[in-house]
């Protein structure tokens, strides 16, 4: 094999020293690439998908970040995301996404492994107590009721549906029905 060496003097020596220093560069290239290669083989991935646990839909842009590594990636248009070059070992998972809360999850990667882990965020406003409205409605059936069984056309108004008035008297009431005009002060 011919290396073509910058010095242009072609001596015996100096031929040799660029044989060399080929050589090495070639083995060290060598090594390097059968490290990472190990490397490689030696470590795990985590994939899985992200979603939102009150919609089901799937979440693009999600950070899911092994902190203690460095290690990140974003969800894809799917909800999906792949981390590799993971060590053997117990990770910590932590999924991100704006307006949700975060996740976090352990996980123990070993050599060569793929494993999946698919996450569910949710946030604590989805969490809302029950809470009853009353009232207002049975005003408006009864109005409503009445109104269908006239024998007349006539408009029937639930005092319930306009709430607390400040003087309560039926004038107020009837400026709020549609077609009539008035002024609250007179």
């Amino acid at each position: 094999m011919k290396t073509a060496c910058p010095n242009r003097n072609y001596s015996s020596a100096a031929t040799r020293f660029c044989a060399g220093l080929s050589v090495l560069l070639c083995a060290l290239l060598l090594q390097f690439s059968v490290a990472s290669a190990a490397e490689t083989a030696a470590s795990g991935t985590i994939t899985g998908a992200v979603s939102n646990a009150a919609t089901r839909n799937q979440l693009t842009g999600a950070l899911v970040a092994i902190p203690a590594l460095n290690l990140s990636a974003l969800s894809d248009n799917a909800g999906r995301y792949t981390l590799t070059g993971i060590p053997e070992g117990t990770h910590e998972l932590v999924v991100t996404y704006i307006g949700l809360d975060a996740t976090r999850r352990r996980l123990v990667v070993s050599a060569a492994q793929t494993i999946t882990s698919d996450f569910e965020l949710t946030a604590g406003i989805y969490k809302l107590e029950s809470f009853k409205v009353t009232g207002e409605r049975e005003g408006n059936a009864a109005m409503i009721t009445e109104k269908r069984n006239a024998t007349n056309v006539k408009d029937v108004i639930a005092m319930d549906s306009f709430g607390y008035l400040p003087n309560m008297s039926a004038g107020e009431v009837v400026q709020r029905l549609p077609g009539v005009a008035g002024s609250p002060t007179d």
